[in-house]
């Protein structure tokens, strides 16, 4: 087992020896390899004048995929485990922000790109993994091409990773060459259930060649489609995690929420409650609201 197991054990049998009891979830890896969520309750006991840590572990992986979708629901854009996702755009815009989106429900994400990470960073300062697409100087033999494949095989699920410039990978490589490893990542990506972005400059390329790209892979699509703007939408987002608790938020919490004024409270939801996403009412002398159904539906579907 690596050496950071072997610490995280005993961290844990540290706590449990601290606390007499420890409850905390992890996952459990079965023999067929499968990644199993798991609640743990730990504690000391004794046995013929020796002590013993009693595990009791809970299969939770209901739970998780509820706490997942939910997650989701509140996400811009829809995406899939198990895909390769594709965008025609000049600089990775769209692609960029679907993977800060996917972060922010806690994947684990690595970007790989000809651009450094130091140049990388002046548009986007993250929390991920960079993977530096780079000229080698000796064992042409050893393709960066399988090199990049075997790190992507060795990712595990709940993985986002953002493919950038994969016209510099073209023009190294040749289109066939890249073609045929742009097939086995996505066929990594449905093995492994991980997200793929990859945006592609449509000026560097044939239509031919983009649609021989983007066969078998899905666009980027907005969750919500068009018809709202991401500040409205950000308002129907908070008011609905609200609402699942039983809150109706006031303009006052909107305004602390999103440090806006009462005026811009006011029109932002006055468009909402006329496009009927927004249903107001009064409690106490505060103006409260709550999801129509119209407004629900933009979270379930």
């Amino acid at each position: 087992e690596p050496q950071e197991y072997h610490n995280y054990i005993l961290k844990r049998i540290q706590k449990i020896n601290e606390n007499k009891s420890l409850f905390y979830e992890t996952t459990h890896i079965n023999k067929s390899g499968k990644r199993i969520p798991v609640e743990l309750s730990s504690r000391i006991i004794e046995l013929d004048k020796k002590s013993y840590i009693l595990c009791i572990a809970r299969d939770i992986t209901d739970r998780k995929k509820a706490e997942d979708e939910m997650k989701r629901q509140l996400m811009k854009f829809r995406l899939e485990d198990g895909n390769i996702y594709t965008v025609r755009e000049i600089a990775p815009t769209i692609s960029l922000e679907a993977f800060k989106d996917i972060q922010k429900i806690g994947y684990e994400s690595v970007i790989i790109s000809r651009t450094t990470e130091k140049e990388f960073q002046k548009y986007f300062n993250g929390n991920y993994k960079y993977l530096w697409l780079h000229e080698e100087e000796h064992d042409e033999k050893l393709s960066n091409l399988r090199k990049i494949e075997k790190y992507i095989g060795n990712l595990t699920r709940k993985t986002v990773i953002l493919l950038d410039r994969i016209d510099y990978l073209i023009t190294k490589y040749s289109f066939k060459e890249t073609l045929n490893f742009f097939q086995n990542i996505r066929d990594l990506a449905y093995l492994n259930d991980l997200i793929i972005l990859v945006p592609i400059d449509p000026q560097l390329l044939s239509e031919k060649e983009l649609k021989f790209l983007e066969k078998d892979t899905k666009e980027i699509e907005l969750r919500y489609g068009k018809t709202l703007s991401e500040d409205l939408l950000e308002i129907l987002r908070y008011v609905y995690t609200k609402n699942k608790s039983g809150y109706k938020p006031s303009f006052s919490d909107i305004g602390i929420e999103f440090n806006i004024t009462r005026p811009t409270i006011k029109k932002r939801i006055d468009k909402l409650i006329e496009t009927n996403y927004l249903n107001i009412s009064i409690s106490g002398r505060n103006k409260v609201v709550e999801l129509t159904h119209k407004g629900r539906d933009l979270f379930l579907g």
